[in-house]
Formats: structure tokens, sequence, C-alpha cells
């Protein structure tokens, strides 16, 4: 359509500089920063240097990661075109579901019409058993 149009379609920027990068990592940090500061400070004692620049490793090796999780898509902000993807921030796996997990969602699926007690009784029943409190 854009061809049609005689407008170029626009690509969003692929790279991040130095400056973008060291900017997300600042925003990351947020307020936080202070009561990290005093805290490793604290806990470290004279080697509070050397803790800093291990953060600085660790921060630098996760930046590395999501930038090699970023080359994976294909379209800059987009999901992989041609690959099953796993989005795993929506809690989807790899791998299906086990034996068990599939027996107890076909023994569950007999009652999925149905609300769950509301005063939850038997969790309650067994939670009073096994610390033996009173079921009030």
């Amino acid at each position: 359509m854009a061809q049609d149009s005689g407008v170029s379609p626009s690509e969003l920027r692929r790279d991040v500089s130095v400056w973008g990068s060291y900017m997300w990592g600042y925003a990351d940090v947020g307020a936080d920063i202070y009561t990290a500061l005093g805290i490793v400070a604290l806990a470290a004692l004279g080697f509070t240097p050397l803790a800093f620049l291990f953060a600085g490793l660790v921060y630098a090796l996760v930046g590395l990661g999501y930038a090699e999780l970023a080359s994976a898509y294909p379209v800059a902000g987009g999901y992989a075109e041609d690959t099953p993807l796993v989005r795993l921030a929506s809690n989807e796996s790899p791998y299906p579901p086990l034996a068990a997990v599939r027996a107890a969602i076909e023994q569950a699926s007999s009652t999925l019409n149905r609300y769950p007690d509301p005063s939850s009784s038997l969790l309650r029943a067994r939670l009073s058993d096994r610390y033996g409190v009173p079921r009030s």
C-alpha cells in the first residue's frame, strides 16, 4: 500500500548507541539506586567498589542477553514471522503439559461450569488439619 502511494515504508532503528544504552539503564534503576547504594556500602564495607564492579558486570551480561534475544526478531518491535515463537512473558512454555497436568485438567473439566466454593471450605479444613488450628 505504501508503494502505491509513493511513500516509502518507515522502519524502526535497530541499533542502540552507547548513550541510549546508558539512558535505558539509568531509567531502569530509578529512585531505588539511593537505597541500594546505602545497603551495598553497609554490607560490603571496604569491598564496595568490587561489589559495584560485579553488579556492573552482571548488568552488562543481562543487557547482552536482551540484545541476543532481540536479534531473534526479524522485524523491529515485532514477533518473529516464520518461527513458532514461545511468548514466555505470556506464561507460554515450549514444552507440552505433563501427563499429570492433563489428567488434572480432564478431571476438573466436569465442574468448570460451576463457581468454586466461595468460603474455600475444603482448603480451610485441610489447612486446619495440617496446622492443628480451629476451622473457624
